[in-house]
């Protein structure tokens, strides 16, 4: 819904979103969307690439970095986002070929829907 708001006023815009290995519903359901986008005739172009595509350091989602109080590692998971957040941007602004769209871009707008809502 909050995308769906954003979008509302972006009609013509390229999405890519940089889902990075989530062990929930979260791919299933950002499918869910892009397909029902595409069903409500809407000219925005959603790109949901996998985190290997984009991501160097999510080595195919086969690690997880976690927090460690015996060994005094605190914000392990903060800076794997930050790290993949930087590695999406650089892959979405990428001319050629990194880049999910072949466009050149006027803005971007950087979200993480699991910090952000619009409402």
């Amino acid at each position: 819904q909050d995308l769906d708001m954003l979008l509302s006023h972006l009609p013509n815009a390229h999405v890519v979103v940089c889902e990075s290995c989530s062990r929930d519903r979260t791919r299933e359901i950002l499918n869910e969307w892009r397909g029902r986008q595409a069903l409500e005739g809407g000219k925005v172009s959603i790109a949901i690439p996998p985190a290997v595509e984009w991501s160097p350091s999510t080595r195919g989602c086969e690690s997880r970095v976690d927090n460690d109080p015996a060994k005094g590692i605190w914000g392990a998971r903060e800076a794997a986002l930050a790290q993949m957040r930087n590695e999406c941007l650089l892959a979405s602004l990428s001319n050629g070929g990194g880049s999910f769209f072949d466009d050149e871009y006027d803005y971007v707008i950087t979200v993480d829907m699991d910090i952000y809502r619009f409402d």
